[in-house]
């Protein structure tokens, strides 16, 4: 006489009658794990990355929009220059 295994028993458990997660509430779920401090510092990089992506995009725009009015009739006076009349 055998005895069923553990894993037997797990291999028999059927899940499909579970509701699905979103990732909402797998997020909600870590909360329950990470304690206080990491979740505070966890917090604080998020932010201060958002805040840098911001300030980068803000950047790329202001130099973007700048060289394009500044370099754009210079662009067109030479090509109009080098056109055959």
């Amino acid at each position: 006489m055998s005895q069923p295994s553990e894993n037997a028993s797990h291999e028999n458990t059927n899940y499909d009658d579970e509701p699905d997660e979103s990732v909402g509430e797998r997020l909600w779920g870590l909360t329950e794990i990470l304690p206080d401090s990491h979740r505070n510092a966890i917090s604080t990089v998020a932010k201060g990355t958002v805040v840098c992506v911001q300030k980068v995009c803000s950047g790329a725009w202001m130099i973007l929009s700048a060289t394009l009015i500044l370099l754009g009739p210079i662009i067109f006076e030479i090509e109009r220059n080098h056109k055959p009349n």
